[in-house]
């Protein structure tokens, strides 16, 4: 999912758990979009939010660790994380 502005992520997440999804997925690429783990923070009451494949290469593994369990704290156990070579 991507979305030009923090209202419209908010909207589409909104609509989404509306319509019954149960995943919410973020890229990570570098080019114009929000950071995943940022614009995934807690938009949703119910919905499962996580990241398609954070790049691993470009990332501190200790930052991401911790960014990930606030993640799992903040959607209260609705987070899933995924990694990849980038």
């Amino acid at each position: 999912m991507t979305a030009a502005s923090w209202e419209d992520l908010k909207a589409t997440a909104r609509t989404a758990e509306a319509l019954g999804y149960s995943t919410i997925m973020m890229p990570d690429h570098l080019r114009n979009q929000l950071p995943p783990l940022v614009a995934l923070s807690a938009v949703t009451s119910r919905i499962t939010l996580g990241t398609m494949t954070l790049a691993t290469a470009i990332r501190d593994p200790v930052m991401t660790a911790r960014e990930a369990a606030m993640m799992q704290f903040v959607s209260q156990g609705h987070f899933e994380l995924g990694l990849g070579a980038g």
